[in-house]
């Protein structure tokens, strides 16, 4: 090859593969919020939550973390099949949002999985018990090296037991009527966001509840593997926000279930309802309130929490969808034993986001209208830990 055909090789078109030839991404937040773009030639923990996207929908992806040709294909591949120019330079606000409807939506990505190995998109059959096209890959087979990329890249960045990193923390500033250790814990639960955005698109392999990455929720939470992992998923977060600050979360054992996760926010034990523990509970309960931050377990009227907590006398709150107080980070308990995180709230229009573990398989985001009854059925509650429950630092 002559020197001037390998100049060629150095166009905007094509990267060499070894990483450091990659710029540093923005993190995810940033794109979130619209103040960033992911594009060619980055490589980071945004990019690999780009690329588990993009792998939802059907694209044949390495979740190697780098912006390379094959990541910008498929960028470009899903633009053209949304109606877009397929010369888009980058991912922003917009065009992330439309990905993350497309993958939620099941006819519009059924469309996408149906496209066929012509737009790059994997060939696996479009629903559950069709008959799959010839050649096409076994979903067993695809989610086992789909969890193999997941672990390999995330060992490579960061280790085995923990998340990439989850950022700088901005100093801490109570606001108005707020303490300053509801302000940490806000910060703290800023961390957890950032930890379970990364985990999308984990999934178990088949109807296991196993799979290498679930498995750590599992052994993280003190369980064994192999059961109903939502709540391991949620308390693994929290863990994970701790540790960032080298800290942990001392809680984490009260989320294997939703049962045990609404005793702990009401200061009970699921297990243990003896006279001592109780009074033990009663007075960790006070001086979480003289450290300025309590749980908080804030029930919908006439919910099965709301129910439940005052049939026993326990602390709670009883609000309306218009004045329900939650934020990012809190934890959702719904009524059908399930668990998840909070990502945010609009009390003007009802519309909660949240981020669960074990849903169809995977960790998942979700949205609910809290203002339809038949939405609002589905919630027993949602809690906030106390700012104790973390000995993570929050200083910046």
């Amino acid at each position: 090859m002559t020197r001037s055909n390998a100049a060629t090789r150095m166009d905007a078109t094509r990267i060499p593969d070894s990483p450091s030839c990659y710029c540093a991404a923005p993190p995810l937040d940033q794109l979130l919020l619209g103040v960033a773009v992911l594009a060619f030639g980055q490589r980071g923990d945004a990019v690999s939550a780009l690329q588990g996207v993009l792998q939802a929908l059907g694209f044949q992806l390495a979740l190697d973390g780098c912006f390379g040709p094959r990541t910008q294909d498929a960028v470009r591949s899903f633009a053209r099949d949304a109606g877009l120019p397929d010369d888009v330079s980058g991912v922003d606000l917009a065009l992330w949002t439309m990905m993350q409807r497309a993958r939620s939506g099941p006819a519009l990505r059924d469309d996408f999985l149906r496209r066929g190995a012509s737009s790059g998109a994997a060939r696996r059959a479009p629903r559950f018990g069709a008959r799959a096209p010839a050649g096409s890959i076994s979903a067993g087979a695809l989610q086992q090296a789909d969890d193999q990329r997941l672990r390999s890249s995330r060992a490579a960045r960061s280790g085995p037991t923990v998340s990439p990193s989850l950022g700088s923390a901005p100093p801490i500033r109570a606001a108005s009527g707020q303490t300053r250790a509801d302000a940490e814990l806000s910060s703290i639960q800023a961390r957890t966001m950032a930890s379970a955005r990364q985990e999308i698109g984990v999934r178990e392999i088949g109807s296991s509840n196993r799979g290498d990455r679930v498995d750590q929720y599992a052994r993280r939470s003190g369980m064994r593997v192999g059961g109903a992992w939502c709540g391991y998923f949620t308390g693994f977060n929290y863990s994970e926000a701790a540790r960032a600050s080298g800290g942990e979360f001392t809680g984490i054992n009260g989320f294997h279930s939703m049962q045990k996760a609404r005793s702990f926010f009401e200061y009970r034990s699921y297990t243990d309802n003896s006279r001592a523990t109780n009074e033990g509970l009663d007075r960790l309960r006070e001086q979480h309130a003289a450290n300025g931050s309590t749980r908080r377990w804030m029930t919908l009227a006439g919910s099965g929490g709301a129910r439940h907590a005052a049939a026993r006398q326990r602390p709670h709150e009883v609000f309306e969808p218009s004045t329900l107080p939650i934020r990012a980070g809190d934890t959702a308990l719904f009524s059908h034993g399930h668990v998840g995180l909070v990502e945010g709230y609009d009390p003007t229009t009802g519309r909660l986001t949240t981020i669960e573990g074990n849903t169809s398989q995977q960790v998942r985001r979700r949205e609910y209208d809290l203002n339809d009854p038949a939405d609002r059925a589905k919630f027993e509650g949602f809690g906030r830990p106390a700012r104790d429950d973390f000995t993570a630092s929050t200083a910046p």
